[in-house]
């Protein structure tokens, strides 16, 4: 293994508020509304400005077809010229760049592209490549459920698809958005940090656009909190008007509660009008929170095994060493020790197909960060100070799948005391796990901190509020009694029998264990145990799970934790 160097520089942050460019279905009304995308840019393609709305295009969609067989990759010349003439081409990702697709289908004739993911996921973003420069239609992808969703319509109906800007396209368009709404500091939270309404709380509101023709009268916007289907917060705030290309904030009273329950909370946003909205999709955001004993994460996690969840994956075109990296901060963080971090990759993105994730290296690295800046507009990558690293060597190509990897030495957090955690590869193929599905925009004038960094070719870009991508990485957290105790756990408890054929006992004494996981040696969780009790001994069912070495995990009521490494004989 070779250490990896994070190459710190310097570089300022500009927050821009760009025009909202959506992918919407108008037609049929059973699959009616908007879907997230990703669209070509002018960065590396010939495309127009896709947010300007003179770029907007509006038709059909038909599939494209060459000489492959099945859901066309459309890497060859087209055989249904005839169809996609005059339409919006839709393709397959696959095998061949994103250029050489659109540029195929523009040479048939095709009015716009639509590339659809084929792998499970939402949409990525698309380098133009050789051809890039050549597509001149907008081009722009979607996911793997959208894409088959747009093919079971099209078996029965004519799909109509809108992609641009859509300022001005309908008489009464009120919107808003994941950006323009406001929502906790952090997704994933933990209970240590937010045991009342003083530590943890969040500032309801919401951004509202018109984006219709005529004005807007007698706006309405509510938020509903949930917790396990009971309403915890509902509140309303009206305006009197927004006239057409304007925009107005809307606050609605902070929601906090005086404790909180372990669990997802959901968050529901509606906005109306005393008109008769022409776009309805874009009246409703769904967004939420996760409470739990140990994940703190700025991404999406899951509300079962709060896991982060990768939802695109992500590294500079070029870049030699790549991290990224999550910015922390807590007033009563003294409270918790850091243990290390969990993260996913995948080389999916990688033009070579062929390569995977074996032998690929990652490092993890924890700094203090001594910058006392007071907002984004004055903050820089400097005074770094290393408190430990940790080394991750792939031995299966776990694409997007989580793995866990421990500091070297966990530590105790300081109140107040700026962290900066990171992940780091120097490999061309490694992409990174990022949430796409949330934006910390809306958050930017009261909060004016980065969330996360992400690393390129020596430079340190701060990627803070008014960004939709967040690492999908959460620091892991122990008690603060217990650091420097939970790593020396693991040698004082023995599973029998070992090697084990079909259950393994354990002893655990009159310790209170709260989940039991099992993970292969490369760390791909196998199996997540209920816990079975007798006489201070606790017993595993392995009768499902194949011959091999395997770790089981053993977390504790007091958030310290045991690996004990076992082999399945069968």
């Amino acid at each position: 293994m070779k250490k990896i160097l994070l190459l710190i520089g310097m570089s300022s942050l500009a927050i821009l508020a760009s025009a909202q460019t959506v992918f919407n279905v108008d037609a049929p009304a059973s699959i009616a509304g908007g879907y997230d995308m990703n669209y070509a840019t002018t960065s590396s393609w010939g495309v127009a400005d896709l947010t300007l709305p003179a770029s907007s295009v509006v038709d059909t969609i038909a599939f494209v077809a060459d000489a492959t067989v099945g859901d066309s990759l459309g890497c060859n010349a087209l055989t249904n010229g005839v169809d996609i003439a005059g339409k919006i081409a839709v393709v397959y990702r696959g095998d061949c760049e994103f250029g050489k697709k659109a540029k195929n289908a523009q040479d048939a004739g095709a009015v716009g592209v639509i590339i659809v993911n084929n792998i499970p996921g939402p949409p990525v973003g698309m380098a133009g490549g050789t051809f890039g420069a050549q597509v001149t239609v907008p081009t722009v992808m979607v996911s793997n459920v959208t894409g088959q969703m747009l093919a079971d319509a099209a078996l029965t109906d004519d799909v109509v698809v809108f992609i641009g800007n859509k300022i001005g396209r309908f008489a009464n368009d009120i919107s808003f958005y994941q950006k323009d709404v406001r929502r906790p500091i952090t997704y994933g939270n933990i209970q240590a940090l937010s045991q009342n309404a003083s530590e943890f709380s969040t500032e309801m509101g919401a951004w509202i656009f018109n984006y219709g023709v005529n004005p807007q009268y007698n706006i309405t916007l509510e938020a509903v909190v949930t917790f396990d289907g009971v309403t915890k917060y509902s509140n309303t705030v009206s305006t009197d008007s927004i006239v057409p290309g304007d925009s107005i904030y809307m606050a609605l009273p902070d929601y906090s509660q005086s404790t909180y329950d372990l669990g997802y909370y959901g968050i529901a946003y509606n906005v109306t009008s005393d008109s008769t909205d022409n776009s309805t999709a874009d009246n409703a955001v769904v967004t939420g929170f996760v409470m739990n004993e140990n994940q703190i994460s700025y991404g999406v996690i899951d509300s079962v095994t709060y896991e982060p969840i990768g939802e695109s994956y992500y590294r500079p075109t070029g870049a030699v060493s790549f991290g990224m990296c999550m910015n922390y901060r807590n007033d009563n963080a003294s409270r918790v020790g850091v243990r290390g971090l969990t993260f996913s990759a995948t080389t999916f993105n990688s033009t070579d197909t062929t390569v995977n994730l074996v032998d690929e290296y990652v490092q993890i690295e924890a700094f203090k960060w001594e910058d006392n800046f007071t907002g984004i507009a004055d903050a820089a990558i400097d005074n770094l100070i290393s408190i430990t690293t940790g080394d991750y060597d792939y031995t299966q190509d776990l694409q997007g799948d989580n793995v866990y990897v421990d500091f070297n030495q966990s530590f105790a957090m300081e109140d107040g005391q700026r962290y900066l955690f990171c992940v780091t590869t120097e490999s061309d193929n490694v992409y990174l796990g990022y949430s796409s599905s949330l934006d910390y925009f809306a958050n930017q004038d009261t909060l004016d901190q980065p969330i996360s960094v992400v690393n390129s070719d020596g430079t340190l870009n701060l990627r803070g509020f008014g960004t939709d991508q967040t690492p999908a990485m959460s620091i892991e957290t122990i008690d603060v009694t217990e650091v420097g105790i939970a790593e020396a756990k693991e040698d004082k408890i023995l599973a029998y029998p070992n090697p084990a054929k079909n259950f393994i006992s354990i002893p655990v004494g009159s310790v209170e264990v709260k989940s039991v996981n099992v993970y292969d040696i490369a760390g791909k969780l196998v199996s997540s145990q209920s816990i079975n009790m007798t006489n201070s001994i606790m017993t595993l069912d392995v009768s499902t799970i194949a011959n091999g070495t395997y770790i089981v995990a053993l977390k504790y009521a007091n958030n310290t934790t045991s690996k004990i490494n076992v082999v399945i004989s069968k």
